[in-house]
């Protein structure tokens, strides 16, 4: 992954990663569950309504479970689909300055957080070398998900330094949120 065309002037990346890819194609699991057992009574209901529609001769009730059945198709397999192809355009990388996550089906595109404004972060272990960073920023800042990252801890021990001389900075100019 070449970072130039969205680095500042002068900026370096310290880290980049790119999420697991069974991990995060899957990340989705409950959704596409639950889409698949929508999907199958929907299904169900699709034969019986051929059934009446065949025995008492209402063509309306065999064609009536059909955008169901495509809702239910959506549901089920949507998410893994998505996931799947943004996968080939999602990177991580932790700058001298910024937090940068790239997403997107087509084009990528940056998320990125002022390093110096990182205020905390919590991770969600999905594995022994497996997890999901959320970083929060200021309120006005978007909140920055690194779904999948293998070897979390590495960034996971940059992100604390980083929040303890944030925190530190803020504590001495009064500027501190009140949460923290």
């Amino acid at each position: 992954m070449t970072w130039e065309p969205f680095l500042e002037a002068g900026e370096v990346v310290e880290w980049e990663a790119r999420p697991a890819p069974r991990c995060f194609t899957f990340r989705h699991w409950r959704q596409a569950l639950f889409g698949l057992v929508f999907l199958a009574g929907c299904l169900l209901w699709l034969l019986l309504g051929a059934r009446v529609a065949a025995d008492y001769g209402r063509f309306w009730s065999g064609l009536l479970p059909i955008p169901f059945v495509a809702i239910g198709c959506y549901l089920a397999f949507s998410p893994l689909l998505v996931a799947r192809l943004e996968w080939e355009q999602v990177f991580y990388a932790l700058t001298d300055r910024r937090l940068i996550a790239l997403r997107g089906i087509r084009r990528q595109r940056p998320v990125a957080v002022d390093r110096q404004e990182i205020l905390y972060f919590k991770m969600k272990k999905q594995g022994e070398e497996l997890a999901t960073l959320q970083v929060h920023a200021r309120p006005e800042d978007p909140v920055l998900f690194l779904h999948c990252v293998e070897h979390p801890f590495v960034i996971a021990d940059l992100l604390e330094k980083a929040v303890e001389r944030n925190i530190a900075r803020k504590k001495r100019a009064g500027t501190l949120p009140k949460e923290h």
